[in-house]
């Protein structure tokens, strides 16, 4: 799969799910077997990891660009268990041992994320300084703290374990994807793929803050989140796991752009 294909495939797969999310949200589409439901978004996942791979194939296992969406579809994955043991397919219950096992699995596939955006390809004339990244990470770690004190900390109380280790994965791996983003984000010359992967690197921390702030509201611990609570926090989750898989396909289009280039330029059309 060619990586102008995977992107296509990536921004449909958006579009769909907000359209369902948000009828769900509205009461146009009624969920009468969870069952159904929850295998849509495996769905939904299992074809972003399969075109990964697929890009994989297709871009070559010696480039960058082949290892990485290969890294990126094993790191997905992590994410789609944990996806599966949040839903009402899972026999873990109650809600708050899924959250407990979905933490490891979350991060051990989001750690794959920023070490890919830690290590992608950048402009070295368009480096950030040390200065500039400390002053960035400060703001972000504030607000990290703000919001986890607002809205979650209270509703998480009950649960000592999940409540520290939130606490932590909060202020550390939710604290590098934006940084790690916005560092991509500067080296595209603030440039449209840049921006797909900023956006990212922000919506999939909010989406916890909206899981923690709703499915343990008040200290609550029930079996499965409901669905209405489910669909909201997953119309903001994936929306960030779509465009944050672009991640690999922009680097595959930047070495593209770089062989290109090396075949160079004969009265302005490129020779080959």
């Amino acid at each position: 799969m060619k990586a102008e294909h995977y992107i296509s495939t990536a921004v449909v797969c958006i579009f769909v799910s907000i359209a369902v999310e948000a009828s769900v949200l509205a009461g146009i589409i009624r969920i009468e077997q969870g069952g159904y439901y929850f295998t849509w978004h495996i769905v939904l996942m299992g074809i972003l990891i399969l075109a990964q791979i697929l890009m994989h194939l297709g871009q070559g296992r010696g480039t960058w660009s082949g290892k990485c969406s290969l890294l990126f579809a094993v790191a997905m994955s992590f994410t789609a268990v944990g996806d599966y043991v949040n839903s009402g397919m899972s026999s873990v219950e109650p809600l708050s041992n899924k959250l407990t096992m979905a933490v490891f699995l979350f991060g051990t596939g989001y750690v794959g994320y920023n070490y890919l955006l830690f290590m992608c390809p950048r402009d070295l004339s368009r480096k950030l300084s040390l200065k500039i990244v400390l002053l960035s990470a400060l703001p972000i770690l504030i607000t990290n703290l703000v919001f986890w004190f607002v809205f979650v900390e209270n509703n998480l109380k009950p649960f000592p374990f999940l409540h520290h280790s939130a606490f932590v994965f909060n202020l550390t791996i939710y604290a590098a994807m934006p940084l790690f983003a916005l560092r991509y984000y500067h080296s595209t010359g603030w440039g449209p793929s840049g921006l797909a992967v900023i956006l990212a690197g922000v919506l999939i921390p909010y989406s916890d803050l909206v899981l923690f702030g709703s499915w343990f509201k008040g200290g609550q611990n029930p079996l499965v989140a409901g669905i209405d609570l489910y669909a909201a926090n997953w119309l903001v989750y994936y929306s960030g796991q779509g465009l944050m898989s672009m991640l690999p396909a922009f680097v595959a289009l930047k070495e593209s752009e770089g062989v290109q280039g090396k075949h160079g330029r004969s009265n302005g059309v490129l020779t080959e």
